[in-house]
């Protein structure tokens, strides 16, 4: 019978320490803060003032690089650089590698602002930077595929 009770009263007390340990980690009072990084695969439209919104899909790495896909014309579109983000700017500066041949070679930059708080980008403007074209120029918006 000791036995019995002595075995009993040690299940207690690891249950009862197990619980109070998970209880006192779950603290509501704590808020929980998550983060998002930059990083990663983002998909949405461009646009400018006389296109309507063309897809593409825009890779962000971790080791400074980022490329972007798209089709324009029935004509596929690969362009390569690199990325910053400096406080809450994402910065991306491309060339366009092959494509349409209007297309290749110029250089291009993108902006945003990033929020790393609920992973985001919003304000999102890119501008033909060589050439300079103020007519090849624009908005953008993306989401981040997870």
């Amino acid at each position: 019978m000791k036995k019995m009770n002595f075995l009993s009263i040690s299940i207690f007390t690891v249950l009862a320490f197990v619980t109070t340990i998970s209880l006192s980690s779950c603290d509501k009072d704590d808020p929980q803060t998550t983060t998002y990084s930059v990083r990663g695969l983002w998909v949405g439209t461009f646009k400018n003032t006389t296109t309507p919104p063309q897809a593409f899909a825009v890779s962000i790495k971790p080791d400074g690089t980022t490329t972007y896909e798209n089709t324009i014309s029935g004509t596929r579109q690969f362009c390569a650089g690199t990325w910053t983000l400096t406080g809450s700017t994402l910065t991306c500066n491309l060339t366009c590698i092959y494509g349409l041949p209007g297309n290749v070679g110029v250089q291009q930059t993108y902006t945003a602002t990033f929020n790393p708080a609920d992973g985001t980008l919003s304000a999102g403007q890119w501008v033909n930077t060589a050439p300079p074209s103020a007519a090849n120029s624009g908005t953008f918006e993306l989401t981040k595929v997870e």
